[in-house]
């Protein structure tokens, strides 16, 4: 808290010089403190430092020099302005008293203007130098307190960085499954080449995945002491397994060298591996099956008891089931499998009505569709839709196929159907960590942006990143990668412009590890110019070619601002100090010698 009253020890052996300052000072308010020499000033100085202090150079024991000296070399006196009283007047001697830490200098006899006028001005500069001091004290502290929250931020970006890897290799592998053009083992050895990119240390890490008795393997492939390990498990029959292994040793984290995320998505790779192994194993069943019924076509009512009974089989390990229509009798056939899912009984009676009474109302409209193509049209539909059975709500894909007669009319409609009601349930959690990634850049002012290298001159962005950038909206979000967005750096500042893009080059070329550029951007809607920090990371096929860049931008605008405010505090404090006499003087001596 500032003080009312301002303190002046004065240091003078002589009584009459004493009282002479005394005299001068008492009537200005100042509380006047007096030392006859060197030593009782120090011990007055450590009992209680004064605002101001009146040295006399001559004194007994140590001259005023030496005591200046002394005080100056204890840091938490060395602020306090020093004024040497003396009646020598030749230069080298106030240079002496510049040198011994001296701020100013006063000559006998004492003129009361001068006194009070140096007094003053030296008073009103120390006080004004611990204010300028507090306030650079308490900016420090501000700018530190920024710097841990945008410590915290980066690393939710990183966090959630690890996050979009782990969903990256989740749908690329669903993406692998659903590629028809993609064999058993294609799917299996391109899910393993993915492991290493899903990972905190991809340089690092290699994988395995054992499944059939077969094993695929990723190229840097080796065993080692930092594993990590999950069964893949079906039906609570072990059928193979997944080792990822570090070729290096690693910081250690929640799991030995592993992150629990990692344990979690080993896990999820693991479940959509067993998942497509069901998948593959009904589709094979289901094949031979179509294929036994193809070519016994003429001896179909003497084998279909023993083919249906096949079917159900099939059909009950992957909860799917058969039926069929026979449009003129109006009746239908159900396997016991397709019963089980839509909770018929064996015998019951089944027809059009009965069906459509199960349909979950929102859905009946696009079920209707799928009934009056199949039974007007030859050929193949499919449908998802809802039924709601024992009061519960269960997802179906349903596959029907129309067949005509000799007379050319729709004669038999038949059709496959699975509950893919869990399935559902997953894509439902997926979404959920989506918002949650969402929410998470939300915090931050963030938002996501994607390249796809197939169309290498644009971008596309999330509404919360457009609105970062300032760009307008359009239908997808798209932009020029030069047009618009570099054309923005460049417009803001050249040389940063052209930095960032080489960056981006290496990293899209694999010289870095990922894309992390910090840079101004003019934003078209209003002008501003606006600092954003911009991460992006690399998704590559087998031979390292660049696929996608998913990234995401953070506007750090505020942070640069609080910065630079710090920086001109700085700068004014430093300007006001050498705009005084006494410290030109100073550097003025120092020059000199």
């Amino acid at each position: 808290m500032k003080k009312q009253t301002k303190s002046i020890l004065v240091v003078n052996e002589t009584p009459e010089n004493l009282q002479d300052i005394s005299k001068i000072l008492a009537h200005k308010k100042f509380v006047i403190r007096v030392a006859n020499n060197g030593k009782e000033a120090i011990e007055s100085i450590k009992a209680e430092a004064p605002d101001l202090i009146l040295m006399d150079i001559q004194m007994p024991g140590i001259d005023g020099y030496e005591t200046c000296r002394r005080i100056k070399s204890m840091s938490q006196f060395e602020s306090i302005p020093i004024i040497f009283l003396s009646a020598l007047t030749e230069t080298a001697d106030i240079a002496k008293a510049f040198e011994a830490g001296g701020q100013d200098y006063i000559t006998k006899p004492f003129k009361e203007q001068e006194v009070t006028t140096k007094v003053r001005m030296h008073l009103k500069m120390h006080e004004y130098q611990e204010q300028m001091e507090n306030i650079v004290e308490e900016r420090t502290k501000e700018i530190e307190k920024r710097k841990q929250i945008e410590l915290k931020h980066e690393k939710l970006l990183h966090d959630v960085g690890e996050r979009m890897k782990e969903l990256n290799c989740l749908y690329s592998i669903s993406q692998f499954i659903n590629d028809p053009e993609n064999s058993f083992e294609d799917v299996l050895q391109k899910s393993t080449n993915i492991i290493p990119q899903s990972w905190q240390y991809p340089e690092y890490t290699c994988g395995k995945i054992v499944l059939d008795k077969k094993e695929f393997t990723t190229p840097n492939f080796k065993e080692t002491e930092w594993k990590q390990s999950t069964k893949i498990i079906i039906e609570d029959k072990v059928i193979g397994r997944i080792d990822v292994y570090y070729t290096k040793e690693m910081p250690a984290s929640e799991i030995g060298p592993f992150m629990k995320e990692e344990k979690d998505l080993i896990e999820g790779i693991s479940r959509k591996i067993g998942g497509f192994y069901v998948k593959k194993l009904a589709e094979t069943k289901l094949k031979t099956l179509n294929e036994e019924l193809e070519n016994n076509v003429k001896e179909r009512t003497k084998k279909l008891d023993s083919a249906q009974e096949r079917l159900n089989s099939a059909m009950n390990a992957a909860k799917m089931g058969n039926w069929e229509y026979h449009v003129t009798e109006d009746r239908f056939s159900t396997s016991d499998s397709l019963n089980e899912i839509y909770g018929f009984t064996e015998n019951e009676d089944i027809d059009l009505g009965k069906l459509f009474a199960m349909i979950y109302p929102d859905d009946i409209e696009k079920v209707q569709e799928y009934t009056d193509y199949l039974l007007n049209n030859e050929g193949s539909y499919e449908r998802e839709y809802r039924i709601i059975t024992e009061g519960e709500i269960k997802w179906i894909f349903d596959k029907g196929t129309s067949y005509k007669n000799a007379e050319g009319k729709i004669d038999i409609v038949a059709g496959i159907v699975s509950d893919i009601t869990i399935q559902k349930k997953a894509e439902k959690e997926l979404q959920h960590i989506y918002e949650l990634s969402d929410n998470a850049l939300d915090l931050t002012k963030a938002g996501f942006w994607k390249i796809n290298y197939d169309d290498a001159e644009y971008y596309y962005s999330s509404e919360r990143a457009a609105a970062i950038f300032g760009e307008m909206p359009n239908e997808e979000y798209k932009y020029h990668l030069t047009d618009e967005w570099l054309s923005r750096i460049i417009q803001a500042n050249p040389e940063i412009a052209e930095k960032t893009g080489v960056h981006y080059q290496d990293a899209v070329d694999g010289k870095v590890e990922r894309y992390d550029a910090i840079y101004p951007y003019v934003r078209p809607t209003d002008g501003k110019t606006v600092w954003i920090r911009a991460i992006g990371y690399i998704e590559r096929d087998e031979k390292g070619k660049a696929l996608t860049m998913n990234g995401v931008a953070q506007d750090i605008t505020q942070s640069r601002e609080m910065e630079k405010e710090l920086d001109d505090e700085r700068n004014r404090l430093q300007q006001m100090m050498d705009s005084s006499p006494c410290y030109k003087y100073r550097r003025y001596n120092t020059i000199r010698q």
